[in-house]
């Protein structure tokens, strides 16, 4: 048996083969050279014939999530590696944030749950097949480590329960769930039915045990949700039809200061995309309003009563961005000076402020909007800069 760690604390309980595993990826040993080989992989921020494959990578792996009032998270590519960052004055600074000790070469999938608590899941790199994690409930002062049972499925894949459970969703729908940290797993069975051929893909949990599983779906949307902590689970249809063989992709439902909740619901078809926002009242779920944007990439975000969306395809130079303050009803187009091609995440906070996050010249850049129509460009200032921050010295 070997200590389970906690980075920037002291030891803690002991844990099992899994934790030994954690250290081994976590700690930089040189064991895990030993278990997890890596082959040169491309560099986040690098040049030359990188620069494509880490575009890519950037897409998929840069997040930036406001979780209360101006406080928030985000992971971005620094030098060849990536950075979990924080913030408590609405992006103007950020704290450096990344737990220590493991190489992230591969990209960083957040989850950033409320505003002290937040996991990053490790992408697998070279021949690795599972994923380390680490999770933090104080701000990122402390980080817990653990190994998923398998490669995490991307960001707001995990979820964090308190008392030492935990929720992760996997590569291929697959759902486990922990009592002990991460020590141990076990499958999550999710209910099927409605003729819905699903999907999980993402998770969130709000208040009074409520929680939600978005997923992708062929020929209907729908999302599973539970009212009891994750004991139990149903699958519920959404009221958006779409064709047989065309896939609908519903983010995790979220409360507005209305007090509704609202889930997005993207569905490809003739001429781009379509953004659906539907909400819940009287014990079912009913269509608010649509937006349709242009083909590629979609990021979408809510918060007290608004929705923003914003296209990442089109071929246009400059984004628009489509914004609802009515709970998804109405849209209207706002134009921008923001260059297309870099925006990568979006974030939303009830008090209309917005944060984009995206790559400018292949370095990280913020964009900060107090009005939705008056976008600033800011280099991340980071604070707190941990040298080295991945045990690699």
């Amino acid at each position: 048996m070997t200590r389970r760690r906690t980075f920037g604390g002291s030891p803690r309980r002991r844990r099992g083969a899994a934790a030994v595993a954690a250290l081994a990826v976590l700690g930089g040993f040189a064991l895990a050279v030993g278990r997890l080989p890596r082959p040169p992989g491309a560099a986040p921020g690098g040049a030359g014939r990188q620069v494509s494959t880490a575009r890519r990578l950037a897409l998929v792996a840069e997040t930036v999530a406001l979780t209360g009032g101006e406080t928030g998270w985000a992971t971005l590519p620094a030098g060849p590696f990536w950075r979990v960052v924080r913030t408590t004055d609405g992006g103007r600074s950020w704290r450096d944030v990344t737990p220590v000790g493991a190489a992230t070469d591969g990209g960083l999938d957040l989850s950033a749950i409320t505003p002290a608590v937040a996991a990053v899941a490790y992408r697998p790199d070279g021949y690795a097949r599972r994923s380390a994690f680490a999770v933090t409930e104080d701000a990122g002062a402390r980080w817990t480590v653990g190994v998923l049972p398998g490669a995490a499925a991307g960001p707001a894949s995990m979820a964090v329960l308190g008392g030492d459970r935990l929720l992760a969703i996997l590569g291929g729908g697959r759902v486990v769930v922990s009592r002990d940290g991460g020590a141990s797993w076990s499958p999550l069975h999710l209910p099927r039915g409605h003729g819905l051929p699903c999907r999980p893909l993402t998770v969130r949990f709000g208040p009074r045990a409520a929680g939600w599983i978005g997923a992708a779906c062929r020929g209907r949307a729908a999302v599973w949700a539970t009212t009891d902590a994750g004991a139990s689970w149903r699958l519920e249809p959404l009221p958006l039809e779409v064709a047989t063989r065309t896939r609908s992709t519903t983010s995790v439902p979220q409360p507005l200061t209305t007090g509704a909740i609202v889930a997005t619901a993207l569905a490809s078809g003739t001429g781009g995309q379509q953004l659906t926002v539907l909400r819940w009242g009287g014990g079912r779920w009913r269509r608010a309003g649509a937006v349709r944007l242009a083909r590629g990439p979609v990021v979408s975000a809510a918060a007290g009563a608004q929705v923003w969306a914003a296209s990442l395809g089109g071929g246009v130079d400059r984004l628009s961005l489509e914004r609802s303050r009515d709970g998804g009803a109405r849209w209207r187009q706002v134009a921008t000076t923001i260059p297309s091609a870099e925006t990568a995440a979006l974030s939303v906070a009830a008090s209309g402020l917005g944060l984009l996050v995206g790559e400018g010249d292949h370095q990280p850049r913020l964009w900060r909007s107090g009005r939705v129509a008056a976008w600033r460009s800011q280099p991340f200032v980071l604070k707190g800069i941990r040298i080295p921050p991945y045990g690699q010295a």
